[in-house]
């Protein structure tokens, strides 16, 4: 303690002993003395303070420190028809998830997804109930301790979903924190179900388009074949069965598309909204930190309009970035399999599969080709494919072929068997 007595005196005095040398004190003592617990400094001049306190000014870096709190309201400003339309559509955009992907996918929903779906929606609901009614939260933007409205609301567990936890917002007592702790951990599993149909969603869409974009290429090799020799056609079609092809960035560029689109509309929103007084470099490094899911807390919705824009857009943002890594991330490892293709190699390899595939035959036949062009694809394992063919074996196929009956048998139950 009287290090820091004398290193504060050392300051005061060194700036009363300027201020003295520009002509603004005349005479000064420059003792400090306590007042109250704080030190000042006071002028002997006409026996009057001419000091009362010093004032220390910060570097220009510190200016990017918000300096003032925005204090919110404790009651919404949105009507309550509109505030109920929040609560719907945020409830719909995440319980609807899992069977809206497969419908746009052009599959049948399960009992799981539809059990998914009420789940996350009991979730959501108990959520908004217990954090509007009966847990208390503390803010630096609130005058005491109370619940959230439902904006507040909305913002909050967008935090909580995706991870990204500002912090601005938190429970005030600790069985509230304790709740909500539980409450994040079980929120957390039902929302990682539902990224995980999104996921899915985004493989499938990509696994069909490359299977389109994979037929159109074939449909393009065998019709230049078509002109060239007889020789250089089955060199080219071989080729493009059997080598790695060369992997395209068109995925990964509209993956980007719409992550840049969520990230832009994230920085105007939070740049030109009236109330939110962020430049444009404070609303950018807030749009990748908030939709990194980082969210270190540093810039922050002030007003109920961007409380509730950020929470819509951090989970469409998030999961968009998630599908940018993942396009990212099948690109690195096609790459990697292209530049690794070794021509001479694989095509030895290739044979000895082939005369494994055919047992030593000469012969090649129209499902020997198949397996050899799907293993060395590596769209099915071998170990795979040998596993199939032990069970068509013990099926007691009679010239290399099966009754359907038996397939029927052995796959249905009895009392489903159609005659």
């Amino acid at each position: 303690m009287q290090i820091s007595q004398m290193l504060l005196a050392l300051v005061v005095s060194s700036a009363c002993a300027t201020m003295a040398a520009a002509g603004t004190l005349r005479a000064v003592d420059v003792t400090p003395r306590r007042a109250g617990g704080v030190f000042t400094q006071q002028s002997l001049t006409d026996n009057e303070v001419k000091i009362q306190a010093s004032t220390i000014e910060l570097p220009d870096y510190v200016e990017a420190i918000p300096q003032t709190v925005a204090k919110w309201k404790n009651e919404s400003s949105f009507p309550k028809a509109l505030q109920l339309f929040f609560v719907f559509a945020w409830v719909f955009l995440l319980g609807s998830a899992p069977f809206v992907f497969p419908i746009i996918d052009n599959r049948p929903v399960t009992k799981t997804q539809v059990t998914l779906a009420a789940s996350t929606v009991l979730v959501l609901v108990g959520g908004f109930y217990l954090f509007t009614n009966v847990i208390l939260f503390q803010s630096s933007h609130f005058e005491g301790h109370r619940t959230l409205t439902v904006t507040e609301c909305i913002y909050f567990m967008a935090q909580t979903i995706t991870t990204v936890g500002y912090g601005d917002i938190g429970p005030a007592k600790t069985r509230g924190q304790i709740f909500v702790g539980l409450y994040v951990m079980f929120s957390l599993f039902v929302i990682a179900m539902v990224v995980e149909d999104f996921t899915q969603h985004v493989v499938y869409a990509a696994s069909e388009y490359k299977k389109k974009w994979r037929r159109e290429e074939v449909e393009d090799i065998l019709a230049s074949g078509r002109e060239q020799a007889q020789g250089e056609q089955h060199a080219v079609n071989m080729s493009s069965l059997l080598a790695p092809q060369k992997p395209h960035l068109k995925s990964l560029y509209t993956a980007l598309a719409v992550f840049a689109f969520f990230d832009i509309t994230f920085i105007m929103f939070f740049t030109f909204y009236p109330g939110e007084g962020k430049t444009l470099f404070e609303a950018t490094y807030m749009s990748l930190i908030t939709l990194g899911t980082v969210g270190f807390g540093f810039f922050t919705p002030v007003t109920e309009a961007g409380m509730v824009f950020n929470a819509f857009w951090m989970v469409a943002g998030c999961s968009a970035l998630v599908a940018v890594i993942g396009e990212f991330t099948c690109l690195m490892y096609q790459l990697n399999e292209y530049e690794r293709h070794n021509k001479a190699e694989s095509k030895m390899e290739s044979m000895l599969t082939l005369k494994n595939i055919a047992n030593g035959s000469d012969k090649i036949t129209a499902v020997d080709f198949l397996q050899f062009c799907l293993v060395q694809s590596k769209k099915v394992d071998q170990d795979e494919i040998d596993n199939i063919l032990k069970v068509f074996q013990s099926l007691n196929p009679k010239d290399g072929a099966v009754d359907m009956m038996a397939i029927q048998q052995a796959s249905t139950p009895r009392q489903m068997i159609v005659t």
